[in-house]
């Protein structure tokens, strides 16, 4: 998993009509963005097409983490509420695992950018468990495996990108979001040839 293809959208597209998460290819993305599609209001997105993840996915990606993979979910805050579909997807893919708050002195916060952790957002008042931010996570043989970002911060920098200087507040936050962007890739690369550089150890013995 240290070589990544160059040409991996071309390869991801290739796919068709099967699953990208069953693909070959997805073995060469050391960080997976995704959504929980595990929620309640899962009726309201089979409508848009939407369809919750299988069981051959769910397997595809817990080998994918096996193999040294990282996943990134986004919810909308961290209350109860808002955390369903991460609870459900973390639960379905590590069932011998669950999701607990990141300390602000966890690595991925100082893996690039030297940050004091997640983005705050602040207009999102009640969306979190005593107003309290944090990034929660859930660890596969010791290593965070997935990242549940609360904030939502991948969107900040997509609002960004589409309104451009039409929004203050999306102006302001975007280089904090993209900073904090920075950082889960790094920390997602840098774990994915961690791992590797292991397999390849145990390979040689």
């Amino acid at each position: 998993m240290m070589e990544r293809e160059t040409d991996l959208p071309a390869r991801l597209a290739e796919a068709g009509n099967r699953s990208i998460l069953t693909s070959e290819a997805l073995a060469e993305s050391a960080v997976l963005f995704m959504e929980p599609l595990e929620a309640t209001i899962f009726e309201r997105w089979e409508v848009k097409g939407m369809k919750a993840y299988t069981a051959e996915e769910i397997q595809s990606l817990r080998d994918y983490l096996e193999s040294g993979g990282f996943i990134y979910l986004l919810t909308h805050g961290s209350a109860s509420r808002a955390l369903i579909g991460a609870k459900r997807l973390v639960q379905r893919i590590l069932p011998e695992t669950s999701l607990t708050p990141l300390s602000v002195n966890h690595p991925i916060y100082r893996s690039y950018f030297q940050l004091e952790g997640p983005l705050a957002y602040p207009y999102r008042r009640g969306f979190h468990e005593d107003e309290k931010i944090t990034w929660l996570g859930a660890t596969l043989h010791g290593r965070l495996a997935i990242l549940v970002d609360t904030e939502e911060t991948l969107h900040v920098v997509d609002q960004w990108i589409k309104l451009k200087e039409q929004s203050r507040i999306y102006t302001q936050l975007a280089p904090a979001a993209a900073a904090r962007l920075v950082n889960v890739i790094i920390y997602a690369v840098a774990q994915d040839i961690k791992s590797a550089n292991e397999r390849i150890s145990e390979l040689r013995k």
